[in-house]
């Protein structure tokens, strides 16, 4: 009896533990969302960065007020045009995780716990592998 609530125990120890695992497109996500933010805080820095010079003539009374202000849109077009152009880049490693994502979704085999149910000898649990997707299964 002990054997068989240890044996119970350490299967549902090892079925805790493997639930806990993210998938690889959980962390391709996470990496996406990263290299955005990453991405975005950069060209702020730099933007700042230019319109503190901006400001600094500004004080000096080289240019207008109006000047300065047409002169920081100009600015904050520039790098937003150049933020978007790097988060389209980024986009390829985006679309290859949602299609991942849905591709393990709808063909993928399905988990052990899908397949819970009696199966011979009135077993609640059954080891065999069952060898169809859901795919096969959609066309048979």
């Amino acid at each position: 009896m002990k054997t068989k609530v240890a044996l119970l125990s350490a299967v549902l120890a090892f079925s805790y533990a493997k639930s806990q695992e993210t998938p690889y497109t959980d962390v391709q996500m996470r990496n996406y969302s990263k290299k955005i933010d990453s991405i975005i805080v950069s060209e702020k820095a730099k933007m700042n960065d230019e319109l503190d010079v901006l400001d600094k003539t500004f004080k000096e009374n080289k240019f207008s007020a109006e000047e300065k202000q047409k002169q920081r849109t100009e600015v904050a077009k520039k790098y937003e045009q150049i933020i978007n152009e790097k988060v389209d880049g980024q986009k390829v490693a985006l679309e290859e995780a949602t299609k991942e994502l849905v591709k393990s979704s709808v063909m993928g085999k399905g988990k052990v716990f899908d397949r819970v149910g009696f199966t011979q000898n009135n077993a609640i649990l059954s080891f065999r592998d069952y060898k169809k997707t859901k795919k096969e299964l959609l066309k048979g």
